[in-house]
């Protein structure tokens, strides 16, 4: 999450906004809303290694790929995303292509006549990451993932991204290279040159726990995970943005073990998270309905 001295409060109040609601959106989405799973199976442990796997190479893929073949991925991996999360909301497949095509479209267009810290492409890129977000955290969720498995995911990212980001240069060098490019992959908000951001890998752990908490446990407890990851992004934000430190600091780094102590705390005493079943039949939603 990259910053410079001198933040303007406005960064702030509007990346912690836009933050915020991603994160509410995610929650809406999660309940009226069913994505279309692809035919892979139940998430499981096995996939969290997947992932872990995948996050672990893909920052050094995209420093050793030239600039035109990161953006190559970038660019069709969005649309997809878009694509799938709109066909959730059953919208006309002609609107579905026209709105993905019109974001991306958009997000190019603006970053290369306006460049990247242009408030026009920043408030169009936010957009961009906040459909990302719900859509692949619903994805996850949706699809079996457990609130103990994001939180096992939560303490390994916390893990890496502390060895990223304090003992290597990793991190620094990763957001110098794609800070500069369309569909930066972080919400951001720049006043008079100086910047302040969150990842989208930090906002999508902070969307997708409070959802499998949910399903898990309930409403009380969503609530709890919800508050927990607004107000460590908004004291997170503020550390950086006011210039506590010169580094960028991920947020996973202070919400991992958070999560991971808020699962401990839930898991006391019960043999078993609820089954998605077992959250329809508690809390009925119309986008879901419960097998025989």
């Amino acid at each position: 999450m990259p910053a410079h001295e001198s933040m303007h409060p406005s960064e702030l109040i509007i990346v912690l906004g836009f933050a915020v609601a991603t994160i509410a959106v995610g929650m809406a989405f999660f309940r009226h809303y069913q994505v279309v799973r692809p035919p892979i199976g139940v998430f499981n442990a096995g996939d969290v290694v997947v992932l872990m796997l995948a996050v672990v190479a893909i920052p050094y893929l995209y420093l050793v790929l030239p600039l035109w073949a990161v953006v190559g991925v970038l660019a069709p991996t969005t649309v997809g995303v878009i694509l799938f999360t709109l066909e959730a909301m059953r919208s006309e497949r002609a609107l579905r292509w026209l709105l993905a095509l019109g974001l991306v479209s958009a997000d190019f267009a603006l970053a290369l006549t306006l460049g990247v810290d242009d408030q026009a492409y920043l408030l169009v890129n936010n957009l961009v990451v906040l459909v990302l977000v719900v859509g692949i955290a619903n994805l996850w969720v949706q699809s079996g993932m457990r609130a103990r498995h994001l939180a096992t995911l939560a303490v390994l990212l916390a893990l890496y991204d502390f060895v990223a980001t304090s003992q290597l240069t990793l991190m620094s060098d990763l957001l110098t290279r794609l800070e500069n490019i369309p569909l930066g992959p972080f919400l951001a908000w720049t006043v008079s040159g100086h910047s302040l951001a969150i990842g989208l890998g930090d906002l999508l752990l902070a969307t997708a726990y409070p959802l499998a908490v949910r399903k898990a446990y309930g409403v009380k407890q969503a609530a709890i995970a919800l508050t927990v990851a607004v107000v460590v992004i908004a004291g997170v934000l503020a550390y950086v943005g006011f210039g506590a430190i010169e580094e960028p600091m991920p947020v996973m780094v202070v919400l991992g073990p958070l999560i991971l102590v808020q699962d401990l705390f839930w898991r006391r005493g019960r043999a078993a998270e609820r089954t998605t079943r077992q959250y329809l039949l508690a809390e009925p939603t119309e986008a879901r309905p419960v097998a025989a």
